[in-house]
């Protein structure tokens, strides 16, 4: 088969693109009945931890000149920390942050 061209991201590996399910399954859904406090530092967390944005995908070529997925966004991997983001301020993840705050 066709090779994937480097300019269409893998939705496979985004598990949380446009999933707010996914959100709530990795314990980081829609935020309710919190204090002013709690829905800063929560947003602070999200903000450097760069789970509002989250990371496109990243291309290489091969040794046979071929577009290769290396890796993309999954959230479930961000929030324990197993991955390495590639514009976030931390690469500690949610659970971590929530532990040290």
């Amino acid at each position: 088969h066709a090779a994937s061209s480097p300019t269409a991201p893998d939705r496979r590996q985004s598990d949380a693109v446009g999933d707010e399910a996914a959100y709530v399954r990795n314990g980081v859904g829609a935020t309710t009945g919190m204090n002013a406090r709690d829905l800063y530092l929560d947003l602070m967390r999200r903000a450097v931890s760069n789970l509002i944005y989250q990371d496109q995908p990243m291309w290489i070529y091969d040794h046979n000149k071929r577009p290769q997925l290396v890796r993309g966004f999954s959230l479930e991997r961000r929030v324990r920390g197993e991955d390495w983001p590639i514009q976030a301020h931390t690469m500690v993840g949610m659970r971590r942050l929530e532990n040290i705050q």
